[in-house]
């Protein structure tokens, strides 16, 4: 269902950013792009529990060719997990009794690659992609446990300038490692950031 929405979603991009005029002398060959951004991620795991991180990114992509790049945003995550519903004890009666679990706050290092085509050279220019995230979270006892993501992604430049763009980008993706025994997670993120290039 996600990917499905993706797919609607990067079609819709690319036909409204043919429909744009007024070009724009953006990315070539050889350029080299930076990127600040904040976003917001959702991570579901299938049948249980949700998190929502805010995370804070910076970027640098390179363009290979004219409309394709490459790069990478390291950053950090700060993220909420509990707060889900969860039986405790039984009453006399038998009947469960019933409260949410605690909330719990971390803050979490994290990277990102991505490759990029871009479309149209107009003032709004829609790209589609594919990333790979990784992240690593540390338990109370010292152990820490790195994740891995794989997922697709589109999104628009608005270009405000000839090297200026806000950037609205929308990603979803899977866990590619998930521990043994362990249920499926998907990761959507919804991010807004401003490039500019050099």
């Amino acid at each position: 269902m996600y990917l499905r929405s993706v797919r609607v979603i990067a079609v819709a991009l690319v036909v409204v950013g043919c429909m744009t005029g007024s070009a724009y002398a953006q990315a070539s060959k050889g350029d080299k792009e930076l990127k600040l951004s904040g976003s917001v991620s959702s991570f579901s795991n299938e049948g249980s529990s949700s998190t929502i991180s805010g995370n804070f990114d910076f970027g640098i992509g390179f363009f290979i060719t004219n409309g394709f790049e490459f790069g990478v945003e390291p950053g950090f995550s700060i993220s909420t997990t509990g707060g889900e519903p969860e039986i405790v004890a039984y009453d006399r009666f038998g009947l469960p009794i019933v409260q949410n679990s605690p909330r719990e706050t971390s803050t979490t290092p994290m990277i990102r690659f991505f490759g990029r085509q871009h479309f149209g050279r107009a003032k709004v220019s829609p790209y589609i992609g594919a990333n790979l995230f990784s992240m690593s979270t540390s338990s109370g006892n010292g152990n820490s446990t790195s994740y891995a993501y794989g997922g697709i992604e589109g999104g628009l430049k608005n270009y405000m300038s000839e090297k200026t763009a806000l950037d609205l980008n929308l990603s979803v993706g899977g866990l590619l490692n998930p521990p043994e025994g362990g249920t499926s997670q998907t990761q959507v993120v919804f991010a807004i950031g401003i490039t500019h290039l050099f």
